[in-house]
């Protein structure tokens, strides 16, 4: 839905009316205040036209009663609830603005020293956090990076699916048929999903033979068979040690999640094409493509999630969006180790971590600078860590100055300055 601009402190200005709204799924709980000024009581708006046309008036109401030219229009990060609050405001001339979970939990407690937590109280919380200037600038991505972020979010959620109906399925023909994985490998394939679908029964199997199952089998669209691995099969078969306890509801669930996985497989298929079709509507995408190892996935997650890179003054701010910034816990002469805070988006360090697996491969673009890591003693899983906080830095490189990746790039610096 959002992403946030975090380089600055943005404290409410005097002429702003400061709009508090703790975001629930059936309820927005709202308080208005000015700088200086006590906070209206608390207002319950539904998320819906009429809710949020009242709400508009009302924060026009006030902007009159107080003298106020503009407004900011605070809320607490809540995933998809705070979704229609942005839609709707906007076009409307607000500043919009969120703030951070993490921070609310730790100031309520400043408000009266209580952890209390309730919906009257949550507005005000939220309005002392943007009084502090400790908010973060909504920019949501438009055109062919909101479709981007919008296909990733549907992929994520695939693969979640098919990896949980993929095991499920191992574990229930492991009881089954145990032999039928143990013979033919990979189940989750296309002809591995037409044998679990229709022959996870080692009963019928037996009954059908090697030349009668041969037979089925190859009237199968779209599949490959080796007669070797069947008749292999149909021996084993005959010498299963499955569960014959409780079978045709164990057929009837298997059969049901081999379709769920050929449906995730083709779904699957199709978002890919829809991310090349529109990664191909975005400049950028060429610019991070240029590095070997960061693919068609990887530019697509990162154009979804960071929208227009031109919104970002510099790198450091990329990484803050990422949760790839530094932070250490010091105190006296202690020093602490340091790590990356985790406090931004996760799917963003999970393709940065990914990526910095492929390019730090021999002949790739870190690969040397991964190795010196390694040489200094540093562990395998930090070094690729190190490594996805300079390739973000590269890539903002690249795409600022809408250059493609050289990797002679540095020689012929060193060459054109000794000439």
């Amino acid at each position: 839905m959002k992403h946030c601009i975090t380089d600055q402190k943005q404290k409410v200005q005097a002429d702003e009316v400061m709009v508090a709204v703790d975001i629930g799924k059936s309820l927005y709980h709202v308080r208005l205040s000015h700088v200086g000024g006590e906070p209206t009581g608390v207002l319950r708006v539904p998320p819906n036209r009429p809710g949020l046309d009242g709400l508009w008036a009302r924060i026009r109401q006030y902007q009159r009663r107080w003298g106020r030219d503009r407004a900011v229009v605070g809320f607490e990060s809540t995933g998809p609830y705070g979704e229609l609050l942005v839609e709707y405001c906007w076009d409307k001339p607000v500043r919009l603005v969120q703030v951070n979970p993490k921070h609310t939990k730790r100031v309520k407690e400043v408000q009266d020293n209580s952890p209390q937590k309730s919906d009257a109280k949550d507005p005000r919380v939220i309005a002392t956090l943007m009084e502090l200037g400790s908010v973060l600038s909504v920019v949501a991505p438009e055109g062919a990076a909101a479709e981007l972020r919008r296909l990733m979010q549907a992929r994520e959620a695939a693969v979640a699916r098919q990896t949980a109906s993929g095991n499920r399925m191992q574990q229930l023909v492991f009881v089954l048929f145990p032999e039928l994985s143990q013979v033919w490998g990979k189940l989750t394939t296309r002809s591995g999903l037409h044998l679990v679908q229709h022959y996870a029964d080692p009963a019928v199997v037996r009954r059908l033979g090697e030349a009668g199952l041969w037979a089925q089998l190859r009237q199968a669209r779209g599949c490959r068979w080796r007669r070797a691995k069947v008749a292999a099969l149909v021996a084993a078969a005959h010498q299963s040690v499955g569960v014959r306890r409780g079978q045709v509801a164990l057929q009837a669930e298997v059969a049901h999640l081999a379709e769920d996985l050929m449906r995730e497989q083709a779904f699957l298929r199709q978002l890919e094409a829809r991310l090349e079709a529109q990664l191909a509507q975005v400049p950028a995408s060429r610019y991070l493509r240029s590095v070997k190892g960061v693919g068609r996935l990887t530019a697509a997650g990162l154009i979804g999630e960071v929208g227009d890179f031109g919104h970002y003054a510099t790198a450091r701010d990329l990484l803050k969006l990422g949760g790839l910034n530094l932070y250490e816990l010091s105190s006296g002469r202690h020093r602490g180790q340091k790590r990356i805070s985790k406090r931004g988006r996760a799917l963003m360090r999970k393709l940065l971590y990914l990526a910095a697996l492929n390019v730090t491969k021999p002949g790739r673009a870190f690969y040397e600078a991964y190795q010196r890591m390694l040489q200094r003693g540093m562990d395998k899983t930090k070094a690729h860590v190190a490594i996805a906080r300079k390739l973000l830095q590269l890539l903002f490189a690249l795409v600022r100055d809408q250059q493609m990746y050289r990797a002679d790039y540095s020689a012929r610096l060193k060459k054109e300055d000794a000439a």
